[in-house]
């Protein structure tokens, strides 16, 4: 079954000075096979970092810096109360900076969410289950 969203997926990929990993994760998230819009949240990285990041990021691809690091659950929340105000799409996916989901992760994640609307939020399992 493949997902029925009628919008994209959107992403919140939250980074703290590690710009080559956090290339890789948009890197990865930009080929899962779902529409997706990719949001990164620089939670006050030094600046030589965050310049990097936005010199490589692709194109479409949003940057929102915080004058302040918010740590995690506080980084996240940026991105999720944007989606609650903004955002029409029906999913939405927050990840850290080094996180490389593979091939059908999300639209696993957004099957599993459709087929069970009990559900609030779903995550994928590490590899090797830990």
């Amino acid at each position: 079954m493949r997902p029925t969203v009628e919008s994209k997926i959107q992403a919140f990929i939250l980074h703290w000075n590690r710009p080559e990993e956090c290339l890789k994760t948009v890197a990865a998230f930009q080929n899962q096979d779902v529409s997706i819009s990719i949001c990164v949240i620089d939670n006050a990285s030094r600046l030589e970092k965050f310049e990097l990041l936005h010199r490589r990021l692709p194109d479409g691809v949003e940057l929102v810096r915080l004058e302040e690091n918010k740590g995690w659950g506080g980084g996240h929340n940026v991105g999720l109360k944007r989606w609650l105000e903004n955002e029409t799409s029906e999913f939405c996916v927050v990840s850290a900076h080094d996180a490389l989901p593979k091939e059908g992760c999300l639209e696993q994640l957004t099957e599993a969410m459709q087929a069970n609307p009990e559900f609030g939020m779903v995550c994928p399992q590490y590899e090797g289950g830990e």
